[in-house]
């Protein structure tokens, strides 16, 4: 969560913007309850690269009310509690895609997984905003083959930003913000499916990478069935049972995986690894190799 706290912080112009010396979550809820300075207005609509206009839009507030309290001096509660929510999902948005301008154009672009809706269309209610961050989380699966039939190693894709492996994220669909597990596929075609399906067809990655991983039978594992979760478990939003569900997995510690259905194909099965399990070491990673698909993915 100290990760995502000074992402958030540094959207909302940092702590001399801010006024406070903001170390835990505590600290931004009272600046929230305070109400921020008015110059973090300014501050969120250049991370965003937004015009006042279109930041009043993606919050449902008043543009008019917005510029009012710019030359007041300090925002009221709620407007710092959506400025807040907007730089929170800004920050995850960066943290994905890698750069503020790809960003941008992700937040303004209508997604197929959010009904059609741009992401800033959703932003002015936290159930939107978290559905915004549930697509996210799932645009950078890292997704490794660890089916150990197969007569090959395994594999797993990777998307590298500037000749680098971008970071495992926190934000899935079977863990909250803060949480740590490394999300994987049993096969490196379903791997493709979690992957691609949220891909910009406008924009596709140019730059994947597969590596192989060996799971020995030594690595502990628990699995649950599509029989055991909710009705409407594969559906968007994500429901919070399921981050529940990896929450407490990772908190236990009773074993390093925990194998669950892909939400896309639910005959078919996602790994969970917790990076934290002393199993983990006995995981098998092999240096990666350039990852080349078939142009008509994205035609």
């Amino acid at each position: 969560m100290v990760n995502e706290l000074h992402a958030v912080i540094e959207q909302l112009g940092g702590e001399p913007i801010l006024g406070h010396p903001l170390k835990t979550e505590t600290d931004l809820q009272s600046a929230i309850r305070e109400g921020f300075p008015q110059t973090v207005v300014k501050e969120v609509m250049q991370a965003a690269g937004i015009t006042l206009k279109e930041l009043a839009t993606s919050l449902d507030l008043s543009a008019r009310s917005l510029q009012r309290r710019r030359r007041e001096g300090r925002l009221a509660r709620h407007e710092s509690d959506r400025l807040y929510r907007l730089a929170r999902v800004i920050a995850l948005t960066k943290h994905y895609l890698g750069n503020e301008e790809t960003a941008t154009r992700w937040l303004k672009r209508p997604n197929r997984a959010l009904g059609g809706r741009a992401p800033f269309e959703l932003i002015d209610t936290e159930l939107g905003a978290r559905a915004v961050e549930n697509v996210l989380g799932r645009i950078l699966p890292t997704a490794a083959s660890v089916d150990e039939r197969l007569p090959n190693p395994p594999q797993a894709l990777f998307q590298k930003t500037a000749g680098r492996r971008r970071r495992l994220s926190l934000w899935r669909r079977w863990s909250s913000a803060g949480v740590r597990l490394a999300y994987t596929s049993e096969h490196l075609s379903l791997a493709i499916i979690e992957y691609f399906v949220h891909v910009d067809p406008d924009d596709p990655p140019k730059d994947l990478v597969v590596v192989a991983a060996e799971v020995s039978n030594r690595v502990s594992r628990i699995a649950i069935s599509a029989k055991q979760l909710p009705a409407k478990w594969h559906r968007t939003p994500v429901l919070p049972a399921l981050t529940a569900i990896g929450d407490r997995f990772v908190r236990d510690r009773r074993a390093a995986i925990l194998i669950v259905p892909s939400a896309l194909a639910p005959a078919e099965s996602n790994w969970l690894i917790n990076p934290q399990h002393s199993d983990f070491s006995k995981i098998r990673v092999h240096p990666g190799e350039v990852f080349r698909y078939d142009p008509r993915f994205f035609r």
